[in-house]
This record gives structure tokens, C-alpha cells and sequence, in this order.
């Protein structure tokens, strides 16, 4: 037979193969690493868009109505809401928040974050971590603003 053209009978060697399985066992290797992170990284974002939101929530509630608004978090619970409204937002497991707001308005497990009718809030400030990941942020009492805290 030549070796010129093709030859039906070309096929991988040993090496060939050891080397394939050697890249693929790497790459399974950094996906089952990088997994569990990517979780605690969605837990993480997920429940800052809830608070975040909720608290938004509050606010415009507050301004809407020209009222007083209230944002429970209830720590041993692992819950917060809007106060009056029904709907409870768990805090997952594996998440865990702490928050310093007016004790005037709380315990020391029930922390409230209030916005009045004119924008203006009791301010507050919370930290979310999972696993390596943590986020904090603060809500400015002159304004109701949420903003980045720094870490």
C-alpha cells in the first residue's frame, strides 16, 4: 500500500488519545470547581435584586401614597416584606444578611427600614455573603437611595 491519499485504516494513536483524555479530565475538573461557586454567586445576585427591589418598592409605595412605608426583615425568621403587604421574600439558605437600621424602629432581630412620603428614609445599611462572595450595600437617609457600600 502507499502512503499517499488516504488510507481507510488511519486511526488515533495511543498518545493521541491519553492527550484528549487528559484535556477532558481537566476541563471536568475546573466545571465541578467553578459549579458550586457559580451557585453561591446566583444565590448571592438573586437575592440583592430582591431586597433591592422590595426596597424600591418601599419607596415608591411611600411617595405614591404620601405615606410612611415600612421594609420588615425578620432575621431568625429569615424573611422580609413590605409591612402590610402579605407576601413574605425568604432569605435562602446559605445566604446569610445582616443589617443595621434605626434601633428606634426594630430589635435587635427585626430590623425596619422606613421610607416617608417625601423620599426620605431611616437609612440603613445590610451585607449579603454566600460562600466567598458578599455584597453590601447602604440606603442614604436623606435621599432613600440604595448605594454600594464599600466591603
Amino acid at each position: 500500500m502507499s502512503r499517499t491519499g488516504t488510507n481507510s485504516d488511519a486511526g488515533l494513536t495511543l498518545l493521541e488519545v491519553l492527550v484528549v483524555m487528559a484535556i477532558l479530565s481537566l476541563a471536568s475538573i475546573i466545571i465541578a470547581v467553578s459549579l458550586p461557586q457559580a451557585n453561591e454567586r446566583s444565590k448571592l445576585a438573586h437575592m440583592e435584586s430582591q431586597i433591592l427591589g422590595v426596597l424600591a418598592d418601599a419607596q415608591a409605595g411611600a411617595r405614591r401614597s404620601a405615606s410612611v412605608r415600612r421594609v420588615v426583615f425578620e432575621l431568625d425568621e429569615r424573611r422580609f416584606k413590605i409591612d402590610g403587604e402579605p407576601m413574605w421574600h425568604p432569605i435562602p439558605e446559605g445566604v446569610d444578611l445582616s443589617i443595621v437600621s434605626a434601633q428606634e424602629l426594630g430589635t435587635s432581630r427585626r430590623a425596619v427600614v422606613m421610607f416617608l412620603s417625601d423620599g426620605t428614609s431611616s437609612g440603613a445599611e445590610f451585607s449579603l455573603v454566600s460562600g466567598v462572595y458578599a455584597i453590601k450595600h447602604r440606603v442614604d437617609w436623606l435621599s432613600g437611595r440604595v448605594r454600594n457600600a464599600p466591603q
